[in-house]
């Protein structure tokens, strides 16, 4: 039995019941910072919660789901299907690059498995410094947080279309990720706008709602009238837009971005999605100018993905 089947009817994952019988969206952070321990440090349970959203994005398109990122990763079976429809992403054609797990139920197995993914990860170029198959299996969560953030920038924040025709003159190249979406998002808010980091300058969701309407005019049009203390109300409304008017996913709350110590790489996950949405919004606009069909929704063949990703195994084939 998988958990997918076991909870299909009763999404979203928010609801759902992690491995200490706690429920994602009552997560409570610690009030005092001084009291904060490296197991329970809110920066690990901001990104948890994330970049599990976002691993979910891409897991949803082969109808696979993860609930808690430290244990359903240990055998290597979600966390290579995640892989490979990243990979995907870039039309390539993998399955002779990385072969299909098998179902473990013994930890060598279970590493070997895992290992197929990082030596794959690191022949792409994704640098895997202190990550370990073993680290993953036993559910290091500083390890497992570390590799997904290698992952959401190779294949999201570096790979999203910055260099938009209003934007030629700029050496992209010459830019690191976080300098090239920063130069972008600068773009799209009004020039006396401060936007200095990906951190507090999003909490009160004015610069949120100010981005959203600068990718789509008219998407949130009194984003001047909003408040700054009112920092909650401003984000919900803000994602809401940027999620009916651009396609934006919520893999970020508007409690976690208005938290005051919120990270930079959280942020930048969310923030990263508006890039790509506007190469949609223009190529939509432009469809409907020369009268074509909007294309079909990506479809993930066993050529392209292997068959473990559309049909996870079952049976132990070791």
């Amino acid at each position: 039995m998988t958990y997918d089947n076991e909870y299909k009817d009763v999404l979203p994952w928010e609801q759902q019941v992690t491995h200490s019988g706690i429920k994602y969206d009552e997560l409570d952070l610690p009030e005092d910072p001084n009291a904060l321990t490296s197991d329970d440090a809110e920066w690990k349970l901001l990104q948890k919660n994330i970049f599990t959203r976002w691993a979910n994005e891409h897991l949803k398109q082969v109808n696979q789901f993860v609930y808690d990122i430290e244990r359903d990763f240990e055998d290597g079976v979600k966390l290579n299907a995640l892989v490979q429809v990243l990979a995907c992403l870039k039309d390539e054609y993998i399955t002779e690059k990385i072969k299909m797990p098998k179902k473990a139920r013994f930890r060598p197995q279970m590493l070997d498995n895992i290992q197929m993914v990082l030596n794959y990860v690191k022949a792409e170029g994704v640098p895997l410094v202190n990550l370990t198959a073993s680290e993953i299996n036993k559910g290091n969560i500083k390890i497992i947080l570390g590799l997904m953030w290698q992952l959401i920038l190779r294949y999201q924040v570096t790979a999203s279309h910055y260099n938009l025709p209003d934007m030629e003159e700029a050496d992209w190249k010459n830019l690191t990720a976080k300098q090239a979406l920063m130069k972008w998002v600068k773009s799209k808010l009004p020039e006396e706008m401060v936007m200095n980091n990906f951190a507090q300058d999003w909490n009160n969701g004015i610069a949120l709602a100010a981005l959203t309407e600068g990718v789509k005019e008219g998407s949130f049009p009194d984003w001047k009238e909003l408040k700054p203390e009112n920092a909650l109300e401003n984000a919900s409304r803000a994602m809401e837009a940027a999620e009916k008017h651009l396609g934006v996913p919520k893999v970020i709350t508007p409690e976690e971005i208005s938290f005051v110590r919120v990270d930079e790489f959280s942020v930048m996950t969310y923030v990263s999605y508006f890039p790509d949405a506007l190469i949609n919004l223009r190529a939509a606009q432009l469809r409907d100018k020369i009268n074509v069909p909007p294309p079909t929704p990506p479809r993930y063949n066993e050529a392209q993905l292997g068959k473990q990703a559309l049909h996870p195994p079952i049976e132990d084939e070791w």
